[in-house]
């Protein structure tokens, strides 16, 4: 075989090469708090919840009774307004505060009795979400390349490929021409956030 002396210029661009590949190693940003050795991602997202509940003609628990007698003249009662006001249907909201929200109760009163009550639940819940990421490593790859050109020219090789914790790629390449020769190359590529 003939060995030729290799120029200095592929010195300069082995070295850029190598500077290169420092810095983008180099300034990747610290990776979550493992747990376990898997990194862990912890988000809280408040979610809102709504509902009611309707409870028909609710039953008294107890009945109490008490007699009272009181002298009222005949001219100061007001029959119709009694009526009236019997059959008036009146509504009451009763609102708690909890931590993560409000429960109303709402009840209306029909002819001195409890008619209807509906519970009205509104909180806001704070709901943890963990995500569990693998921490990501080193792999290596193997593989062949073929290459042509508009001259009766190929090459044949192997190609061996590393990609790194920051999904950077490095590769080299060793193939074999028709030429009789052989071609050496040095591959580099990184990741493009989109």
């Amino acid at each position: 075989m003939n060995y030729k002396i290799v120029p200095w210029y592929f010195y300069v661009i082995a070295g850029l090469f190598i500077y290169i590949i420092f810095l983008q190693e180099c300034k990747h940003p610290k990776p979550c708090p493992a747990v376990n050795g898997k990194v862990v991602k912890t988000d809280t997202v408040i979610v809102h919840h709504r509902d009611t509940v309707t409870v028909n003609k609710p039953l008294p628990a107890k009945i109490i009774t008490k007699w009272d007698t009181a002298f009222i003249p005949a001219d100061q009662v007001d029959t119709a307004g009694v009526i009236a006001d019997y059959m008036y249907k009146r509504y009451y909201d009763s609102t708690f505060k909890t931590q993560y929200g409000n429960i109303t109760i709402r009840d209306s009163v029909y002819q001195n009795k409890l008619a209807d009550r509906k519970v009205v639940f509104d909180f806001k819940v704070p709901e943890v979400t963990k995500n569990v990421v693998i921490p990501p490593r080193v792999q290596v790859f193997t593989g062949m390349s073929l290459g042509f050109s508009n001259a009766p020219y190929f090459t044949l090789g192997g190609d061996l490929f590393l990609k790194t914790k920051s999904n950077s790629l490095y590769g080299v390449s060793l193939s074999y021409t028709s030429q009789n020769s052989f071609l050496y190359q040095v591959h580099g590529a990184w990741l493009i956030h989109l």
